[in-house]
């Protein structure tokens, strides 16, 4: 919660990465990595765990608006896949394990989905390309589906999360030699608002928060931010510290309520077969 105070969850002890709630709080998508990467769903009222992808290699995984699908990157179009961080596509689901997965982008380049607009009408994604490293990109789900560049420089740009209004896009910036929050417009990008100070990454922005959030070394960080009638960015706030699992890159490895009272995190196991074990007021 914001006081810090941790409570674990009934799931039992895996190689749990990159967890993502359900839109209704009740369900985790997560990556267990095991003989391989694969996305799993655990349901938090009854606690049990099933696995959802067997084919490939699968990540970064998250929700479709409505909650009744799943979203993840995967190598299983690739004849024979070189590594788990290669060739990967972005792919969705249905949560219940029925039909097959339906493949959303396509590409030479390595990309994999990150954070839906409010209205669930467009899909941000990432792109590694091989001159600008990490790129945002934005699938429309109306139309014909052409994907659209919105951010790219020679710096690595990610963990992206939209403002519950639409208008604004909150993601990881190292334009500046450090990586830090930016808030920038929607759908025209400039400019760009830093909304850290010394240092942030792993953005979480919940629809119904009036804080965003992210981390700045083992610190859970707040910021009020408004973005009508214009934007206004506060002051960045320690919210808790804690040895949680932190993620290497922009994305984020924890999420939220989607009123921002409660989060889901990874905490450091205590046993050296217990790696990653969840754990969230939730």
């Amino acid at each position: 919660d914001h006081q810090g105070i941790v409570e674990p969850l009934a799931a039992p002890p895996r190689s749990y990465m990159r967890p993502r709630l359900s839109p209704d709080g009740t369900q985790v998508a997560v990556e267990i990595l095991g003989e391989k990467l694969d996305i799993w769903i655990f349901d938090i009222p009854t606690g049990k765990l099933r696995r959802l992808t067997y084919e490939g290699t699968n990540r970064s995984v998250l929700w479709s608006p409505d909650g009744l699908r799943v979203l993840f990157g995967s190598d299983r179009h690739q004849e024979k896949p070189r590594n788990f961080r290669d060739d990967h596509e972005a792919y969705w689901m249905p949560v219940d394990g029925s039909g097959e997965a339906e493949r959303l982008t396509f590409s030479e380049l390595n990309h994999g989905p990150q954070r839906w607009t409010p209205d669930g009408k467009t899909l941000s994604f990432y792109e590694i390309h091989p001159e600008t490293g990490r790129d945002i990109w934005m699938l429309p789900f109306e139309g014909d589906r052409t994907p659209w560049l919105f951010v790219a420089t020679p710096a690595l740009e990610g963990g992206v999360s939209f403002s519950a209004d639409g208008n604004w896009v909150a993601h990881t910036s190292g334009v500046t030699g450090q990586r830090e929050v930016v808030v920038r417009a929607f759908p025209e990008a400039e400019p760009a608002h830093q909304v850290s100070t010394g240092g942030g990454i792993e953005v979480v922005w919940p629809f119904n928060s009036k804080d965003l959030f992210y981390r700045s070394g083992n610190k859970r960080m707040a910021v009020e931010i408004t973005t009508s009638p214009t934007l206004t960015v506060g002051t960045p706030r320690v919210l808790f510290e804690g040895d949680f699992v932190n993620s290497p890159g922009g994305r984020a490895y924890w999420d939220a309520t989607q009123d921002g009272q409660r989060f889901l995190d990874r905490v450091t196991p205590l046993y050296a077969d217990e790696r990653g074990d969840l754990a969230g007021c939730v």
